[in-house]
């Protein structure tokens, strides 16, 4: 009695309209007790079955979906590197950029002091032809008035210039 009631046989029952899951029927003849026996073993080979192709399609869809994930974790590494050589070669040109900037500006101010120093040199040679000028025209006004002065002593016996005689 304790075996039946395992496969889903119940001895005291009233027919076989109660579900294949808890088969209630009354034993009257071998042939009945074989017969449901296998249908019991049938159902149980069809569910198992059923449950097999169920676990397998569940694998699958885990396994593509495991799939998908790693793809789209595969494109996503892959985008984030493209990100990283972008920021990298954004801050290699920012200092690029820093760098021919700071050049630029020691070039310039090279330059203008470069031209400062020029410039100051043409100021000093100008001070100094006009110096050089001032001190001919200073030489010359000198010799000019010691030639006057031989002039008027040469005259200042009586005669002046442009006066007559005196």
């Amino acid at each position: 009695m304790l075996g039946f009631d395992v496969i889903g046989l119940d001895l005291q029952g009233h027919g076989r309209s109660e579900g294949w899951r808890r088969r209630r029927c009354v034993v009257r003849a071998l042939d009945d007790f074989a017969a449901d026996l296998l249908l019991l073993l049938k159902l149980v080979k069809t569910e198992y079955r059923h449950q097999q192709q169920q676990q397998q399609q569940q694998q699958q869809e885990v396994v593509v979906l495991l799939q998908q994930k790693e793809q789209i974790h595969t494109q996503m590494q892959h985008t984030l590197d493209i990100v990283k050589d972008m920021q990298q070669q954004e801050q290699e040109q920012k200092e690029n950029y820093m760098q021919q900037q700071q050049q630029q500006q020691q070039q310039q101010q090279q330059q203008e002091h470069k031209d400062m120093q020029q410039q100051e040199q043409e100021q000093k040679e100008n001070y100094m032809d006009i110096v050089k000028d001032m001190q001919q025209q200073e030489q010359e006004q000198k010799e000019n008035y010691r030639g006057k002065k031989k002039i008027r002593l040469c005259f200042s016996s009586g005669y002046r210039l442009g006066g007559g005689w005196r």
